[in-house]
């Protein structure tokens, strides 16, 4: 089943199910671990502590991750289009990085890909892949 993570959300699932989140702005840290996924779908900006939004993803890594080796995080979109708040959404992406640093995790990121317009990023979690997509705004 194919599990769409809206913004402000965060959602986990086994495989073979699917986890998504369709980005501009917003940023989405993914994760698999064995079978299961982890996907957080957050906006950089309005936030008195945006580390803080981070948490529960960071949470149940903490807890349920026993072998690093066998954890994939995949972080994507934190795009700068529309021009306005470019500076709280690159202090975002930041906080992003250095929040997956001081958990302890930093070693184990597949991929960071920011979006220069959309993307998605999808969990395929019987293939224990994380697919991150580019895609442009329909004129």
């Amino acid at each position: 089943m194919e599990i769409e993570v809206e913004t402000l959300g965060y959602e986990k699932a086994t495989a073979p199910d699917e986890l998504f989140a369709s980005l501009g702005p917003c940023i989405a840290i993914g994760a698999i671990y064995e079978d299961k996924g982890y996907l957080l779908h957050t906006q950089p900006v309005g936030w008195e502590n945006f580390a803080a939004v981070l948490n529960p993803i960071l949470f149940d890594l903490t807890n349920e991750v026993r072998d690093k080796a066998k954890l994939k995080l995949f972080i994507a979109g934190g795009s700068l289009i529309g021009g306005e708040y470019v500076n709280e959404k690159l202090a975002g992406r930041q906080v992003v990085l250095e929040a997956i640093k001081r958990s302890g995790f930093f070693e184990c990121i597949a991929e960071v890909r920011w979006a220069t317009s959309c993307q998605t990023l999808t969990l395929l979690l019987d293939q224990k892949q994380g697919l991150i997509e580019d895609w442009e705004l329909p004129d």
